[in-house]
């Protein structure tokens, strides 16, 4: 999507070589479009950096292997230590990663601005 939506810019190169020739109502126009790509070419810049930052974030070694979810107090059990709401985790690779929320079946870490959620494994119920 990167490469349509410059391929699509750059039609809009010679603007002021329109406005020579056309109306002013037209060149407006052809203004309007041109920031519409450009909007566009942000959000797909930004999706793709968001799934850069998903994929390097699944290769950190990051395990999350339980909650304890108790309001303001939450508790999390990320790489076999404890972490409390903000607490900044290091990776075994020492990469670090920022605790952003603790909920009873996920916590959430904050990766390279981007907030990523990791879902506590499985665990069976008691009957």
């Amino acid at each position: 999507m990167l490469a349509q939506c410059d391929a699509g810019l750059a039609v809009f190169r010679d603007i002021p070589d329109i406005a020579k020739h056309r109306g002013i109502a037209e060149v407006q126009e052809l203004l309007n479009v041109r920031e519409k790509l450009l909007d566009l070419r942000r959000a797909a810049d930004r999706l793709w950096q968001r799934q850069e930052a998903e994929r390097q974030f699944r290769e950190l070694d990051l395990r999350v292997s339980g909650v304890i979810a108790s309001g303001r107090h939450a508790l999390a059990i990320v790489n076999g230590r404890t972490a409390t709401r903000g607490a900044v985790v290091a990776t075994s690779d020492n990469q670090m990663v920022t605790v952003d929320e603790i909920r009873p079946d996920h916590v959430v870490f904050v990766w390279r601005g981007f907030k990523i959620a990791v879902a506590l494994p499985d665990v069976p119920q008691p009957r």
